[in-house]
């Protein structure tokens, strides 16, 4: 009956360290971390783990150069006009990390978990839906106006923001 707990122990820190793991890659996406990999040990004392440092290599990125013509200035109203769809800016503030997930046009743009000063701009053609588990964090302003946050702080929201409002 121990080892069965144990085992049992075992797989959820597993489970619990590789979900961590795929996290921090998911956060660090577009560059590579050069820290050093820390060893970590069983609860079981199951012996010694050797770990090797690595570096992953850096991904490059296209360099592009677009040639544009002199356009006449024109204020943010006129462009939203002329480029139609919606434009969500989500923000989060004074908590230490929150669940957010946002669809633009029912396609994935981002489900992570957003620190304390996450800032970023969501455009669809039809539709943006924000989701989080702390609507208290999260301030959205669409198309230019403010809307202040999705709910009440520890409240769960789901909010869908169409090219109309």
């Amino acid at each position: 009956m121990a080892l069965v707990i144990a085992l049992a122990v075992f797989l959820v820190l597993d489970g619990l360290l590789l979900y961590r793991y795929q996290q921090s890659l998911r956060s660090t996406e577009g560059g590579a971390s050069n820290a050093p990999v820390e060893e970590g040990t069983s609860p079981l004392g199951a012996g010694s783990t050797t770990v090797s440092e690595t570096t992953l290599p850096q991904r490059e990125r296209p360099t592009t150069v677009e040639e544009t013509s002199p356009v006449e200035e024109t204020s943010p109203e006129e462009k939203e006009e002329r480029e139609g769809g919606v434009r969500v800016v989500v923000e989060v503030s004074g908590v230490g990390g929150v669940g957010l997930t946002v669809l633009e046009d029912g396609r994935l743009a981002y489900d992570q978990v957003a620190g304390s000063g996450f800032s970023e701009e969501f455009r669809g053609e039809e539709t943006v839906t924000v989701t989080t588990a702390d609507a208290g964090a999260v301030q959205v302003g669409v198309n230019g106006e403010d809307l202040g946050p999705l709910g009440a702080p520890g409240q769960q929201a789901t909010r869908t923001f169409t090219a109309e409002e």
